[in-house]
């Protein structure tokens, strides 16, 4: 039986590596710019624009948030204002396990409330407050979680009681 399975195995295996089969993204000779990167590239200039908070599926209520991202000399930059509050600063993009989606940091906005893991901070210990929002780049906009759960009880803005904030480029 073991037999059978490596004589399988072999075949499988010089079957994928004989054909012309090329994986998406993969660096072909002659070309130095792989599929994925220039994806990657051509989103971070789809990034820059106005965004205006609308409800999510099945709301009908939203946030008094609007966004603006702009390239200045190679960097992102935002202004954000949130009810009247104007915040502004750095945009720092990572990679998401989502391939059509980025992270996205608004640095130098502090969080309103961060009480943490409940297991771990049983003793009440005073959490430092973050100072950056996160949230979730996409083609149909900006998604950030605004608040935790009991378990882990977090807000980043306090002047909105959605869960998620749905920004909407417009």
């Amino acid at each position: 039986m073991k037999t059978l399975f490596l004589f399988l195995g072999i075949i499988f295996f010089v079957i994928f590596t004989s054909s012309n089969y090329v994986q998406a993204g993969a660096v072909l000779p002659g070309i130095k710019t792989n599929v994925s990167s220039l994806h990657r590239h051509n989103q971070s200039k789809e990034i820059e624009g106005y965004y205006i908070s609308e409800p999510m599926d099945g709301e009908t209520e939203s946030c008094n948030i609007s966004l603006n991202i702009k390239k200045v000399q190679g960097r992102y930059t935002y202004n954000l204002n949130i009810s009247g509050h104007v915040f502004k600063g750095k945009v720092k993009l990572t990679e998401a396990d989502n391939p059509k989606e980025r992270g996205i940091i608004f640095q130098g906005v502090k969080w309103a409330e961060n009480n943490g893991d409940i297991s771990r901070t049983a003793k009440q210990v005073k959490l430092k407050l973050p100072d950056s929002i996160e949230g979730v780049w996409s083609e149909s906009g900006i998604i950030i979680q605004n608040y935790g759960n009991s378990m882990n009880n977090y807000m980043q803005i306090a002047n909105c009681g959605q869960k998620y904030i749905n920004l909407v480029k417009q």
